[in-house]
């Protein structure tokens, strides 16, 4: 399966925005071939391979603004971004989960080939009015959005860690950011873009209204595992509803923890929507409730170590762990 997304790779450094009806015809040709390699086990060779002839072919480029033209330059970044992509892929191959893999890199099939049938012209052009982080392909960075009723807001747009098109509402990895906030904190976001941070309740709540969501849950503990989960409905209710979680959809990952909280409100320290006071108890504004069995605490107390602590970021077990994302994206429709 990995060795799937090595040619898909391969094929989308061939094209150049002058050829794009031959760029799109390849990558179809590759596609239907790349369907026969399921059963292959070369994966890790082959991933590894195709990063070092991109690399090579990289280097041999070498072109700037001033020496090449518009689209070699083009083609050039397009490379990195599709090595980053690919390195971020390998961690899960050596993960050694199967199903990781396969959902993985179906998904970037058919995300590469869905990007390239709607693409006229550049596909590089930025559109002034992207309701979601997916016209940006597997652009890594800033982004603004724009949605009815709520003014334009700037996201991070991340199409590096699973593949293209994902925002991330939520990110931590060192502690430096403090999540025991109040409602506003959690209403409007907190933290940095580049950093650590918390999206906003109201952001979450339009995106997630607005066109159907699928959620992707990644987990880092202190033992350098990678845990994950994906849910292809998630909903967040509006304020006047305390932001409940209204719906998460089916499961697919390798440890289901968040349908424990499904139709349970949103609590901070200073509004706590449930009998007692859990933000206070588990040290975070999240979808809690008594004892958290099954559940989670993902915005909960950062712990530089491995310790069994409830108020501790928290998932499978009540184990700290190291470093968590929360990303949305439309649930794509392929056919």
């Amino acid at each position: 399966m990995v060795f799937r997304i090595s040619f898909v790779i391969l094929v989308l450094l061939l094209g150049t925005i002058q050829a794009q009806d031959q760029y799109s015809n390849q990558l179809k040709e590759k596609i239907a071939e790349l369907q026969l390699k399921l059963v292959e086990d070369i994966f890790k060779e082959e991933l590894i391979k195709s990063l070092r002839e991109a690399n090579e072919l990289l280097l041999n480029k070498n072109c700037t603004s001033t020496s090449c033209s518009a689209s070699e330059v083009d083609l050039k970044q397009e490379i990195i971004e599709l090595q980053t992509t690919a390195n971020s892929l390998q961690v899960m191959v050596y993960n050694n989960n199967q199903q990781m893999q396969s959902i993985m890199i179906e998904d970037q099939l058919q995300m590469c080939q869905a990007l390239l049938e709607k693409t006229k012209s550049n596909p590089r052009i930025e559109r002034p009015e992207a309701t979601s982080c997916v016209p940006f392909g597997f652009f890594t960075g800033i982004r603004v959005l724009y949605l009815p009723g709520a003014s334009p807001f700037r996201v991070l747009c991340d199409g590096h860690s699973i593949g293209p098109g994902w925002t991330l509402i939520q990110r931590r990895y060192d502690g430096s950011e403090d999540f025991y906030r109040n409602w506003g904190d959690y209403r409007n976001g907190f933290g940095n873009l580049d950093k650590e941070f918390f999206l906003g309740l109201e952001y979450i709540y339009r995106l997630t209204n607005y066109q159907r969501c699928e959620l992707y849950i990644y987990i880092e503990t202190f033992d350098n595992e990678i845990t994950w989960a994906r849910y292809d409905n998630f909903v967040i209710g509006s304020e006047a509803e305390n932001y409940k979680l209204s719906s998460v959809g089916n499961f697919t990952g390798i440890v289901d923890r968040l349908t424990s909280h499904l139709n349970i409100e949103f609590s901070t320290y200073d509004r706590e929507n449930s009998p007692n006071k859990y933000s206070e108890k588990y040290h975070g504004g999240y979808w809690l409730f008594d004892g958290l069995n099954l559940g989670s605490n993902l915005n909960g107390r950062y712990l530089p170590y491995k310790v069994d602590d409830q108020q501790s970021i928290n998932w499978e077990t009540f184990n700290s762990v190291k470093a968590v994302k929360m990303l949305i994206r439309p649930k794509m429709e392929y056919k």
